[in-house]
Formats: C-alpha cells, structure tokens, sequence
C-alpha cells in the first residue's frame, strides 16, 4: 500500500511547537510532505492590511522557513502566488496528493473559502484533515456548550468551557519532517482580479504579488515587501516563532508579573518597554501557540507562592477574553462584523455609517459621508490630529508601529464614537484593521462593539477623558512628547491641554496652537498644532444623551425597521445622528416585533408622548424594592413587608470599585433581589445597573416579572441572564413547544399541558418536600423556594389570608437522590405524607 503524500496549508499557524494539525498530518507517516503557503488575494486586494503588519507576516514566514529548512535541509515554506481556490485542485494533480491538512479557521471568509476547498477537495478524491489550534476552545463547541448562542460574557465562557473539559496540554515541535516530493508545476497560474484594491495606499511601487506562480527565481521563496509594492514598515515589534518564544520565556522569567498580572492595571503610557506582553500580534498569525501561552503562564500561576491574579484580568483570562469574540462570532459569521443583520449589535444612528450590499446584506467596504464635519473629525482622529494630545499621541503610536496599549485603545475608541465623534464604530474598526499588528478580525470586532457600548458592554455613560485619564500614570506627559514630538518642550501644566497655554510660553516652546493640523507651517515660522476639533466637554454630554435616545428606541441591527431602513421613524429629526427623515404615524409601524433580545420598541414611534413618558416612568423609578412590593398587581399590597437582608450595602457599594471592562460582567449574573437592593446602595450603582441592558429590556418589556419575583421571594434565586434568555425565548423547557407561560421557581418556560400534566411543575409545601425526599431542614433551605400570596386561587375556593413556603419539585427529588444515593436509598427513606395529594 503506498504512503500518504501530504499537503500541509499553513495559514494562521506559523510555528512547529504545538500544532494539532501539523501532527495530525506526521501522523499519517506520509512517503512526503509539503509545507504550503498560498497567497491570498482576498488579504492581498479586500482586507485592510498596512506596511507594519505586512511586515510582521513575512517575519513570521521567513522564520517558519528557516526552522523547517533547519529539520530537513531539503524542505521549506513553499509560497505560491495564487488563491487557494484555484491553486489546490492544480496542486492535487500535479503533485499526487493524497491528504490535505490544515489547522481550522473560524472567520467568516475562511469558513468560506474552506467549505470550497472541502468540496474541491472531494472531487479530486483528496481527503481532508482540520484540527483546532488557533484558539484554547473549538469555537464551534463553545457555542454548543453555551446553548447555540454566541457568547457574549467572560462567565459563559468559562461555562461552556467547563463543560467541553480540560484545556489541552501543548504538543511539541516535531524532531523532524518528512521529505517534499517533486515540485514540478506543470500548470500555468491562474492571477486573481485586483479591483477593488483597499491596500492601493499601502503602496508606493510595482505590485507584484502575482507576477510568477512559484516568485521571481522560481524557488517559492517568501515575497519580499519590495516584491509586494509596499511602502517601508515603520514598526519596531519583529514577528516569528523564535522571537514569539524568547519573548514569552523572558516573560516568564518574571514569576511574580507573569502571576499576578492584572490588564487593568497597566499602564498605557509605557512604550519603552511596554507594560503589556505583546503577545497579541503572535497569536494572530499562530507564531505563538495560545495553549502553549496558557500552560506556561498557568504552570508559574499554580507554583506561585503569593497571591495570584484571577480570570478575567489575568495572564490567561485574556485568552478567554480572546475565545469569547470567536465564539461570538462562530456563531453570527458575517454579520458579526457590522451593525446591519446583527442580532446581538444595538442599532444607534451613527455619523459616517457603513454601505450595505442590498442583495448579501453585507458591508462593502465604504461608508457614507452625512456630515462634512464628522468625515473631517473622523481623518483628523485617524491621522491624529484632533488637538487632543493623549489621543494625537496615540493614534501616532499605532500607525506608526501598528500596536497601543489596550486602555489606549479604549480611550480612542470611546472619543470616536460614544465619547466625542458620535461617528460609527466600524469606522474605527477599519482603521484598527489595516494598522494594527495584531488585528484579530473577532477581536477587533468585538472590541469595538463592546467599546462603542453596542454589544458586550452597556456603560456608555463611562467615558474616557482625553486630559484626566492619562494623567494617573503620565503627570509629566513623557509618552506625549515622545509621538507628539512638537509639544515636546510644553510645560507640564499644559501638556494635556495646550491650548490654555499663554501664547508667549508656546512660542517659547517652539509651537503654537493654531489650525486644523491638514497644512504645513513654513520653516520660518515655529510649528503648529491643532486647535482641539471641539469642546470634549459639550460633545460628551450630546454623545451621551444620543446613547440614552438610541438605548429607549432599542432597536438591534436585526430590526425590521433597521432593515427596512424605516428607523428614522423612531428618532426625533433634531437627534444627534443622520436621523432626518418623515415620520410616520402610529398606524405605520410594525408594533411588538421581537429579536433575539425580545420586542424591539418599534411602537414607540414618537407619535405618542403619553407614551413615551410612561415608558420613561418605568425606566426611571419602577424598580424601587418597597415600592415594588407595594404594588405587585398580584396581592395589591397585602402581604407583609420583605425581610430580605442579602448582601450588605457596604459589600454590594465595592462592586463600584470594579473596572468599568467587568462591571457588566458582574452585575448580569447577580440575582434580581441583589441588583434591585444595588440600586439603592449609590447613585453611580444605580446608573450602572440601569445601563444593563439585558436589565433594562426586562425593565421595559417584562416589569411585572420582576415585581412577581420580588413578592414570591423567588428573586434571589434569579439571574438577570437567565431571565433574559428565557424571556427571549418562545419554547417549552420540559417538551419544547410554545411555552408562554413563566415558571418563576426555576426559571423556565412551560406550556399548558405541561403545567396541567407533569407533576415536576407543581410545587410542594415545605413540610411534603421533607416527606417525599426525606430532606432534612438543611438541604430545604438551599431549594428554589416561593411564598405564595394571600389570595383565592380557585372559583369557590377558601380565601388564603396567610402566606405558605413552597418549594420546587424538580429541585427537591434531586437534592433527595443526591442525600441518600440514589432513588431507592432516597424512597427507603421517604415517608410519603398520607395527606399530601
């Protein structure tokens, strides 16, 4: 029988140390193998991509090459100028393969073009062979494990995470690598068409990419940036798996950073060294594998003998963090990406917003320029030039080494979007995407969208100010002075604010503020910088009441009226944003609609202030406890005030403390009974958890759930996720038909029949539980429990004036199966109550 001949696609995973799919493929024991790379033209012509990063690829390559060469001096990284579409089914042929391998991709495109492949791979009778590598959890299985929804929490991360199983230990790099065979192309190559072409100012010569298949001498070697008609790189970061390597060993070496390491924590004004570990951009490109991180990271964590930093801010968390966006992302492909189709994306009318393919309901890469002064702002912040020194300072650090901290990408992010501009977050993510090194399209998406406050994270409130954020790790302002080299010789006093500078000192400095910053200065004349491009102050407060209007009207990009382009109808003509347009009456609008998030407040049309100002009531005051529990509609007050003690108020004000990244985090998985008592605890606290706004569609949507969960004490055993979920959902837990009915006891949607039917859905008393389980009074106090309210539950029936203890059924059965064993241990104990039916 003879021997596999395998072709191993590298693609996102440049290394040899832990890779699934490279020892998938030795394991096959193949007579030869061929390390491929092909060259793209969908990154080379559609995907943002700059010099730097450019760069960082052909490092990472150039050093995957070597190291091949290195175990078998006969083999390389073959690089093949052409798309993998067409190349492969040649390569088949011409080669003989029988096997092709490669690691998995969950972006969209990829999964495409993979797809393609698979099937292309079928007709030629070559079988396919994909491992995960690329993240710490197959992010098709993270989303499995989290119920098919895209994950959008650090907490179901670690959820879904705990239910696929341990995180693999890394493999190590094989020892050697079987021959290549014949490489002969006998085929001609197949150029891809260049328009449109998003990278054509990336360049400054010849484009080459496609002149000849196998490069300009024939011998596969990797393209060089001359070769690709690129402009010189200006990054300082080297990309490959031997500086990956070195540079986390070193890290390493510092047991006590690498284990108590929280991101929050670090400064985004250091640059010289940099405070983070600057692993990103390794594993984009897989140069680093994110096991072989995670294990060498955790292994000093476990040997540590002080206290170590936790997930979410820790070392490791940020994988999580990492898996979250992919998992995020698997699950909506390519409408995660953009607002428009996206049911997870919080639809708010932008300045600039995207251009949607009418027929794929795809973006297209360009954008619509509304506002002459927002395009101008918006080429102003990309080119730093706004007259914000932390933010000029920063935009000039990423394009010019295509890498910034992680808080200076949140404060940039912010002053665009929410906390300045108002102008679309996709805007941003463009810029991201074609400067960075370490661009990550989930990452970057996600980023963005938790930043901006349309997803993931809901505090538009909190904003990052371009003059006092900086200035608690910068008072002296050396990281401005060194990418805004003009203001170098600035007083500290005016270092963030240089316009308040007299105009004899800023002479004297050798720079005056003047201008927008687009024109040269003569030489005899000192150098200018730019006059701030507006009050941060007035911009803020209309980026936040513009979030406050977008937040009310509700509406996700999945929408109707987002998708049918009718959303002005909702928006006041004055409101900030391209939302001048008719409005329509009442009658015109689609009233009710639901999402995945629930009803989307289309019949909040602005055609009815009465309306409006209820609905504002309700946001603003309903869910005072006592006043809750005095207006229960179902006891209309009658039942004695609530004894609920729970968390101190001294306990629940620290979760103020928290970063503003995790507060979300925090507060979606505390109980209702918690998050209604927060509310009381501070001001800030009460904004915080009024901006959830998973809490805030209950609020809107579902107020009486929270008032029946209040009154029955069954809302300390409630989640606001896990109501949010279930009132998004529409299907029976017990049978999966419509369920429309609420079973508070355990959280879950019940039809009729079953409520009728089964028998888990009846509640017991408290003094049935003990009998029928034989539970002890410990094990009762930790059920789902209810108190009923006085009341007649039945035509004829008596009048209740007490209020009686129930517990759920389902919930006690187990607690008695766990007690004693097993069910006949449990029934051996069992006293059934004679009077129980």
């Amino acid at each position: 029988m003879t021997k596999p001949r395998v072709l191993y696609w590298f693609r996102t995973d440049l290394r040899l140390h832990d890779s699934p799919a490279l020892k998938a493929a030795l394991d096959l024991d193949p007579e030869c193998l061929y390390p491929i790379w092909t060259w793209d033209p969908h990154y080379v012509y559609r995907a943002r991509v700059g010099p730097n990063r450019w760069k960082f690829l052909l490092d990472c390559q150039n050093d995957l090459s070597a190291s091949i060469t290195k175990l078998n001096k006969k083999s390389k990284l073959f690089v093949l100028r052409e798309a993998p579409t067409t190349v492969l089914p040649k390569l088949f042929k011409a080669w003989k393969i029988t096997h092709l391998v490669f690691e998995k991709d969950s972006d969209p495109y990829a999964k495409d073009r993979d797809d393609e492949v698979i099937k292309l791979s079928e007709q030629a009778g070559v079988e396919t062979i994909i491992r995960v590598g690329r993240t710490l959890y197959d992010p098709d299985v993270l989303v499995q494990k989290n119920g098919g929804k895209p994950t959008m929490s650090i907490t179901q991360v670690i959820n879904a995470g705990n239910k696929i199983g341990d995180i693999s230990r890394p493999i190590a790099a094989p020892k050697k690598l079987p021959d290549p065979g014949d490489t002969k192309l006998d085929f001609d190559q197949e150029r891809p068409p260049s328009d449109p072409d998003f990278n054509a100012e990336q360049r400054d010569g010849k484009e080459e990419s496609y002149a000849k298949l196998a490069g300009p001498k024939g011998d596969f070697s990797v393209p060089t940036m001359e070769e690709l008609g690129l402009k010189p790189a200006t990054g300082k970061h080297p990309g490959g798996e031997t500086v990956a390597l070195k540079d986390l060993g070193a890290i390493l070496d510092d047991k006590k950073y690498t284990a108590t390491f929280e991101k929050p924590k670090t400064a985004p004004t250091a640059f010289d060294p940099q405070a983070t570990t600057l692993m990103s951009p390794h594993l984009h490109f897989g140069s680093i594998s994110c096991r072989e991180f995670y294990w060498r990271v955790q292994d000093v964590v476990d040997n540590y003998k002080g206290t170590p930093s936790q997930p979410p801010t820790s070392l490791t968390g940020q994988l999580l963090f990492r898996d979250m966006y992919f998992g995020a992302q698997a699950r909506l492909g390519h409408e995660f990406g953009q607002t428009f189709g996206n049911s997870h994306c919080r639809f708010v009318p932008w300045h600039l917003p995207s251009k949607i393919n009418s027929e794929s309901g795809l973006y297209t890469g360009e954008y619509t320029i509304d506002s002459p002064e927002a395009e101008e702002w918006f080429q102003r912040w990309k080119f730093g030039r706004t007259g914000f020194p932390w933010i000029d300072a920063l935009m000039r650090q990423l394009r010019q080494e295509g890498w910034i901290h992680h808080l200076g990408r949140h404060a940039v992010a912010c002053f665009l979007t929410r906390g300045g501009c108002y102008i679309d977050w996709q805007r941003g993510a463009d810029v991201f995407e074609e400067w960075l090194i370490d661009h990550e399209p989930a990452c970057n998406v996600g980023n963005w969208q938790w930043l901006s406050c349309t997803a993931f994270y809901a505090q538009f409130y909190r904003c990052y100010s371009p003059i006092a954020f900086p200035q608690k790790w910068d008072k002296e302002g050396v990281f401005i002075r060194h990418y805004v080299p003009e203001l170098k010789d600035y007083p500290v006093k005016y270092i963030y604010e240089p316009w308040k500078c007299p105009i004899v000192d800023q002479k004297k400095a050798g720079c005056v503020v003047q201008g927008d910053g687009s024109t040269d200065t003569k030489s005899d004349k000192p150098q200018s910088y730019p006059k701030p491009m507006f009050d941060f102050g007035e911009r803020r407060k209309i980026c936040i009441d513009g979030m406050k209007n977008a937040y009310h009207v509700n509406l996700y990009g999945n929408s109707p009226k987002v998708l049918d382009g009718t959303w002005k109808s909702l928006f006041d003509d004055s409101a900030e944003g391209p939302t001048e347009g008719k409005k329509t009456s009442a009658n015109d609008s689609s009233p009710n609609v639901e999402t995945d998030h629930g009803s989307d407040a289309d019949d909040q049309d602005g055609g009815s202030a009465k309306k409006r100002k209820r609905v504002g009531n309700t946001w603003g005051n309903l869910l005072n406890l006592e006043n809750l529990e005095q207006t229960c509609p179902l006891d209309n007050g009658r039942h004695e005030a609530s004894s609920y003690t729970g968390h101190s108020s001294r306990n629940l004000a620290s979760i103020e403390k928290l970063p503003p990244e995790l507060m979300d985090m925090v507060l979606i998985d505390l109980d209702l009974r918690t998050l209604t008592t927060l509310r009381s605890t501070s001001r800030p606290l009460r904004s915080a958890v009024d901006a959830l706004w998973q809490y805030h569609d209950i609020v809107i949507y579902a107020a009486y759930t929270i008032r029946a969960a209040l009154s029955l004490n069954v809302a300390s055993g409630i989640t606001c996720r896990a109501l949010h979920q279930e009132l998004c959902s529409r299907t029976c837990v017990n049978c999966g038909q419509f369920g429309p009915i609420l079973y508070l006891l355990s959280c879950g949607r019940i039809c009729y029949v079953c409520l009728s039917d089964e028998v888990h859905f009846l509640p017991l008393r408290r003094l049935n539980a003990r009998y029928e389980f034989g539970l002890g009074s410990y094990e009762l106090a930790s059920l789902p429990s209810a108190r009923s309210i006085p009341g007649r539950y039945a035509v004829g029936g008596k009048t209740r004036s007490t209020r009686s203890d129930w517990i759920d059924y389902s919930a006690a059965r187990e607690a008695g199966i766990k007690l004693h064993g097993s069910v006949d241990q449990m029934e051996k104990y069992a006293t059934p109550d004679p009077n129980f039916a």
